[in-house]
């Protein structure tokens, strides 16, 4: 799968399916919580997902793990996307564990460089930003695969300017 696609996902085409060959086996873990719960819901929350986390690389079911806020609303709250990410990311270290399975962070917070550079630096192999794409044709001056493109070729290019 190349990084190159972020967007695949929100196609409706599973890029892991198409470029896997039977070899990814995914899970998507939702890390949302009911609104209800409040503030105070947030350290569960976090301990939940990673003990589910390592529930599926002890199994050996999953070889990557997909971190999704796409259940956030108004009954559901996302955590903060960095926490999560490494919140798995330590969990699965102490365990030893980390080296058994990719993370993904599919979430709706990443919108600038840097927000992909956190989230890279918490452990995410890689990012898929779902809602700066659905929110790409806002711009409806640019056809819909020139958005798409223009907006990786962004992101790819602040990415190697990052570290100078």
């Amino acid at each position: 799968m190349r990084p190159a696609d972020p967007d695949q996902r929100g196609s409706g085409e599973d890029p892991l399916d198409r470029h896997g060959g039977g070899q990814l086996r995914h899970e998507t873990l939702d890390i949302t919580y009911p609104a209800d719960k409040g503030e105070g819901g947030m350290g569960p929350a976090l301990d939940g997902i990673c003990a589910e986390a390592e529930e599926y690389v002890r199994a050996k079911e999953f070889n990557i793990i997909i971190l999704s806020d796409r259940r956030a609303g108004p009954d559901r709250i996302a955590d903060p996307g960095a926490a999560r990410d490494a919140a798995v990311h330590h969990h699965l270290i102490r365990k030893g564990l980390r080296t058994s399975v990719g993370l993904v962070v599919e979430t709706g917070e990443a919108r600038e460089v840097h927000h992909f550079a956190c989230l890279a630096g918490y452990g995410a192999e890689a990012i898929n930003p779902y809602l700066a794409f659905e929110r790409s044709p806002m711009i409806p001056e640019l056809p819909e695969g020139r958005r798409r493109r223009d907006g990786r070729q962004a992101l790819h290019q602040g990415d190697r300017q990052g570290p100078s």
